[in-house]
């Protein structure tokens, strides 16, 4: 389970073969652009499926948790899930708008430095079935969308 979800790229005119066990997944799809806010989601739930397929270890079978653990993979204008969120949903985001208002403002107050301590000392024991995704998306330049 991730503490917070990854953060999503900026996939603006980048398109790539993202690795996905044997095979490869175009993303973002051809003419992202011009689909709905649905179709969108669809896209990003179904490259998410076929990631945690090939993922190794516990599969997910929460949407919202299968839609954290890929959330780099949304697209701009992608629709919201329509599914109440738990705690623990609500905490992963809380998270990370925490983090992501630190890395917009580059300042923080003292409650964020206890709250990034708190984040480094678990993240030690998170999920890091993405980490080679992530690293790829790094490697390839694809920046991060704050």
């Amino acid at each position: 389970m991730p503490l917070f979800p990854p953060a999503k790229r900026n996939w603006e005119g980048r398109t790539l073969q993202l690795p996905c066990g044997a095979t490869s997944i175009t993303w973002p799809p051809t003419n992202w652009q011009q689909m709905s806010a649905d179709q969108r989601l669809l896209q990003w739930e179904f490259a998410a499926m076929q990631f945690q397929s090939v993922s190794p270890g516990n599969q997910i079978l929460d949407r919202l948790e299968l839609l954290a653990h890929y959330n780099m993979l949304a697209l701009p204008g992608t629709a919201i899930p329509s599914l109440k969120p738990t705690a623990v949903h609500k905490m992963r985001f809380y998270n990370y708008d925490v983090i992501r208002r630190i890395a917009v403002t580059a300042s923080c107050s003292a409650d964020d430095v206890v709250i990034l301590r708190q984040v480094m000392e678990a993240s030690k024991h998170r999920s890091k079935s993405t980490d080679a995704l992530l690293r790829f998306l790094q490697g390839q330049k694809i920046a991060l969308r704050l």
